[in-house]
């Protein structure tokens, strides 16, 4: 009897396909591909030919980009953690135009293109930063892989080829350090959200209005936490309302305040 997992055949079978599909699309376009009126330079080494696939048929950050259409508060100033290649970070600045956007990406290697894909799409004032949200420490070890979507934060002590050495910084030093009035928060961490749920909640009570946030399995405090869960969690320990789920990207608003 096989023992080969049906789906795991499937995704392997797509994965080469979008492959074969972003080789042929980053010589056609030249690397600079246009999806949802965001023009990517994706000529980067670092930028993977899954992502311009995804760029080209349209679904790349599909949820993400979805919510910020749809609830994205232009009256608030933007934080956003994560920031990658830019493609987000521009269909922000667009949607809240004189507000202050901070994009904020731990990897390096991704801050010049996402600078360039800023400027490639006329967006200007944008705060670009080179820190990784952490706690306790003053510089976090950022392992590189060949693909924006698979950086992570690695092990203290950490050294090689593929390790950067980052600053850090935490949430509330950002809303203090970059003069922030309220703000919405948009974060896309890769499961490091956790941290940031146990211990920024003065920061968040007293200026976040609104978090959009890409929730991810994690295991924390000797348990493993669904993405449910984790937004239950954030609900009551922020004192925010779920306003919108898709079981990957989740919408919360604090209560209006009081005159």
């Amino acid at each position: 009897m096989s023992t080969t997992n049906p789906l795991l055949v499937t995704r392997r079978f797509v994965g080469r396909q979008l492959e074969r599909t972003g080789a042929w699309v980053g010589a056609l376009t030249r690397n600079r591909i246009r999806s949802h009126d965001v023009v990517v330079d994706t000529s980067s080494r670092w930028i993977s030919d899954e992502t311009r696939a995804a760029l080209f048929w349209g679904f790349y950050e599909g949820a993400e980009r979805r919510a910020i259409a749809r609830y994205l508060r232009p009256e608030l100033d933007v934080i956003e953690l994560g920031a990658s290649i830019g493609f987000l970070s521009v269909l922000i600045a667009r949607r809240i135009r004189s507000r202050k956007l901070v994009a904020v990406e731990a990897n390096p290697e991704l801050i010049p293109i996402l600078e360039r894909n800023l400027s490639h799409n006329g967006v200007r004032d944008v705060q670009v930063v080179n820190q990784a949200v952490a706690y306790g420490t003053d510089h976090v070890a950022f392992q590189l892989l060949h693909d924006t979507a698979s950086g992570h934060i690695a092990a203290s002590g950490s050294c090689g080829e593929d390790i950067r050495h980052v600053p850090s910084t935490t949430l509330g030093r950002l809303v203090e350090s970059r003069e922030l009035g309220d703000f919405a928060l948009v974060c896309d961490v890769e499961g490091a959200e956790y941290e940031i749920f146990a211990h920024e909640g003065e920061a968040v009570r007293r200026k976040c209005r609104q978090a959009i946030m890409e929730l991810h399995e994690v295991e924390r405090d000797g348990r493993r936490w669904s993405r449910e869960e984790l937004a239950d969690h954030l609900s009551r320990q922020w004192g925010m309302q779920i306003v919108h789920g898709d079981g990957k990207v989740w919408v919360f608003e604090a209560a209006p305040t009081r005159a």
